[in-house]
């Protein structure tokens, strides 16, 4: 047995490092804008950063509706899935090993 990862195992893992540092330094990027942003300061950075927190919220809002939806279908299919699991007898339940 080899004592260090594969090197398929090696990219993956270092993927997985790598995206997880992005996704920390996004976050600590994000709650600084916010911070900038309450105290009126956020005019006060180059136009790049500027660009990059207004595209950021989009893509945040965009998350956050996606997720409504999600979750809302979610709800709808367990409706369904309930008012079809209330029509079957005990002997139909136990047959399909519900």
């Amino acid at each position: 047995m080899p004592c260090g990862l594969a090197d398929d195992d090696y990219e993956l893992a270092r993927k997985r490092q790598l995206r997880n540092a992005i996704n920390d330094l996004t976050i600590m990027l994000c709650s600084t804008f916010k911070v900038m942003e309450n105290g009126g300061k956020i005019t006060d950075l180059p136009k790049h950063m500027q660009d990059w927190w207004d595209n950021h919220k989009k893509e945040d809002e965009a998350r956050k509706d996606a997720e409504v939806v999600r979750v809302a279908a979610e709800k709808r299919l367990q409706k369904i899935k309930a008012a079809a699991l209330a029509k079957l007898t005990a002997d139909e339940k136990a047959v399909l090993g519900l």
